[in-house]
């Protein structure tokens, strides 16, 4: 069943709430999305404009915020209660696909960890409108989960969000294609034997130990990254800076062939 927008609002309203804690799954990611954003050169002269559709309470817009001004957009008025409180930026109630604010123009707009939550439908239109928001040249830094993993994995009751609609990295690039973004590279995340993790819970120990104690999160995920075996497909995209002359001469073309095809024969049109 997919929720109405009231029931997922009081779904995020209740797991924003709770959830005020990085776990693992949230650390690798932040370190994938730094190692994007700093692909990503920054404007002359001014700061980043950076956009988070399905923000929550602002776990990641923290990170943004240290790249340049951050507007975050949800649907849970607690989330965003949170991430007012917690983090300098714009923070706006909205319900997504929709993406229903005036500002224009954005460098990076970021989903991460949203976008499996989606219906096939609604994750191409969440996919345009998040292109409509950001500027020609301006980039798109996607997470979501890496299906051929996930399905592999268990999960504690509780973890799995209303919507779980996982994709494969090759249907996400296609998605983005569809969508208007051009695909410049794409990497893996949080990579330390995930499935084994999840199915033997007395092992997560030793990521800790890994990750935290011993500090080599940095080096085993960069090992990893290339590697299709993570939990997390991280994408970098971009808008091209001449897709809107491009799609302008493509309408002009079919404009002249449906005149063309209306014209009497031997005749051009007035």
């Amino acid at each position: 069943m997919i929720p109405t927008a009231l029931s997922s609002s009081a779904y995020y309203d209740a797991l924003w709430g709770r959830n005020h804690r990085l776990d693992q799954h949230h650390k690798c990611r932040i370190r994938a999305i730094r190692e994007m954003m700093q692909l990503i050169p920054a404007p002359p002269g001014r700061m980043r404009r950076i956009i988070e559709p399905g923000c929550g309470s602002g776990l990641i817009s923290q990170v943004l915020a240290q790249y340049g001004e951050v507007v975050g957009i949800d649907q849970s008025e607690v989330g965003l209660e949170t991430a007012r409180a917690t983090v300098e930026g714009a923070f706006h109630l909205g319900v997504l696909p929709g993406l229903d604010i005036p500002d224009q123009g954005f460098d990076v707009c970021v989903l991460s960890q949203v976008l499996e939550h989606f219906s096939d439908d609604d994750q191409v239109l969440l996919l345009q409108n998040a292109r409509d928001k950001v500027r020609p040249g301006g980039h798109l830094i996607l997470t979501t989960p890496n299906q051929s993993v996930s399905m592999r994995m268990r999960f504690r009751p509780g973890e799995l969000q209303p919507i779980e609609n996982w994709l494969t990295p090759a249907t996400v690039l296609t998605l983005l294609e569809t969508a208007g973004w051009k695909p410049l590279q794409t990497r893996y995340a949080f990579s330390f034997f995930p499935v084994a993790m999840s199915r033997h819970p007395w092992l997560r120990p030793l990521r800790f130990l890994a990750y935290d104690l011993l500090r080599l999160r940095g080096p085993l995920e960069a090992s990893l990254e290339e590697k299709p075996i993570g939990d997390c497909t991280v994408i970098l995209a971009h808008v091209p800076e001449d897709r809107d002359k491009r799609l302008s001469q493509e309408e002009e073309r079919m404009a002249a062939a449906v005149t063309s095809d209306y014209a009497p024969s031997g005749r051009t049109p007035a």
